[in-house]
């Protein structure tokens, strides 16, 4: 006689451990699609029975209390109990309240593994899913019962609190590109020439399984500069040059670009998304961030008291790496969704002595390297999480021909 045994992976048994391989990825990607489309009844019931005629189980009927039948000792019940939401995606193979709908074990197999949970043991009969209604007063838990009561060793109730994991969320249609056009000079004012780089754009759809009561989970972007070279020459008088001392120095491999408030995201409008159980469905969302340079470089040299245009020279090199990250926010677990690494460079040669207007062009490639959506999850360094950022961190050098460095700008 078949029988199955779920156990949450906090309360291991030891044996008849299910192997990874069975899950294949049809298998899973045909239960993803079904969490997918919000099939959820409260309290619904798995029934996995031996005989399904002897218990009246025909396709289309749905009992309302699924008991053992004496008269079917093969029969098995697989009942949720007032289950808690992690358990909703198990249900969701559930087409309708009252339905019925015919699947294999295996796809059970699938649903419990994705709900973490261990199942030893199984029968190789077929599944037959109904609905059964909501039970009030039982703990969130799941019973497993048998034609013989207990007699197959089977856990008669576990707890059922599922975590989150990398597994259970979806990432699709991640997109990182660096817009095909080049920076942009801007010679409008006496005192300044600005340029304007193209957009660094980040995109990526999500489907997050449903949510636990009294969690609450965030999804977006964190981003962090990994290495800056800036400099701004005056000739042979010296150069202007914006640092990041900690980087500079080899301290840290990366300082964080979040923008000051939203810690350690890159920003909270379109870059994040925030989920608070308990929730009873799938959700799905896009998180989106860009980002370009937009500064300002004087055209004097900037510790003198001379308006006489001097700059000769703008160069800029700038990495970082983006990730993907999904952020629980009582725990500060963090699930690496996705890393992508960018450059934008930055290369301008001037001729002061030309009208404003006609002082700046572009030298080096036109256009930017494109992005790279790395194949594998790189760590995110602690600098990269809080304060300070790359802005408040970063401090301008007047560093001349002759003659020690001075600091122009302190760090905040």
């Amino acid at each position: 006689m078949g029988s199955l045994c779920i156990q949450d992976r906090n309360n291991t048994q030891k044996g008849y451990a299910l192997s990874l391989a069975s899950r294949t990825e049809r298998l899973a990607n045909s239960f993803r699609q079904a969490w997918d489309q919000g099939c959820i009844q409260a309290g619904s019931a798995l029934v996995l029975p031996g005989q399904a005629d002897k218990q009246g189980l025909q396709p289309g009927n749905s009992p309302s209390s699924p008991t053992p039948s004496s008269t079917s000792p093969r029969a098995h019940h697989l009942t949720l109990i007032k289950y808690g939401p992690g358990l909703l995606k198990t249900a969701g193979l559930v087409e309708g309240r009252g339905s019925v709908r015919s699947a294999q074990p295996t796809s059970l197999l699938v649903a419990l593994r994705e709900e973490g949970y261990n199942v030893h043991r199984y029968s190789h009969a077929p599944l037959t899913v109904h609905s059964a209604p909501q039970q009030q007063n039982s703990d969130h838990a799941v019973h497993v019962n048998s034609g013989h009561g207990n007699a197959m060793g089977c856990l008669q109730s576990v707890a059922c609190k599922p975590r989150i994991k990398r597994e259970n969320i979806v990432v699709y249609d991640v997109s990182a590109t660096i817009d095909h056009c080049p920076t942009v000079i801007e010679e409008n004012s006496p005192i300044v020439l600005r340029y304007k780089t193209p957009y660094f754009k980040a995109s990526a759809r999500i489907v997050m399984p449903p949510i636990p009561r009294n969690e609450t989970w965030v999804v977006g972007w964190i981003q962090a500069c990994t290495q800056m070279e800036f400099y701004n020459t005056y000739g042979d008088l010296g150069m202007s040059s914006w640092e990041l001392p900690e980087l500079r120095e080899g301290l840290v491999k990366a300082i964080s670009d979040s923008d000051g408030v939203s810690y350690p995201w890159y920003g909270n409008t379109t870059e994040t998304v925030t989920l608070s159980g308990p929730a009873s469905k799938p959700s799905r969302f896009t998180v989106s961030m860009n980002d370009n340079f937009y500064p300002s470089v004087t055209w004097a040299v900037p510790v003198s008291e001379s308006n006489v245009p001097l700059l000769t020279r703008i160069k800029r090199d700038q990495s970082f790496t983006t990730w993907l990250v999904a952020l629980n926010m009582a725990t500060q677990e963090k699930i690496l969704l996705q890393t992508v690494k960018w450059r934008m460079k930055v290369d301008i040669a001037v001729d002061s002595s030309k009208p404003l207007g006609s002082r700046a062009r572009l030298t080096g490639r036109m256009h930017q390297e494109q992005p790279k959506v790395l194949t594998h999850m790189e760590p995110i360094p602690p600098k990269a999480l809080g304060k300070p950022n790359a802005n408040d961190a970063q401090v301008l050098m007047w560093r001349p021909k002759r003659g020690p460095p001075l600091v122009v700008i302190p760090s905040k």
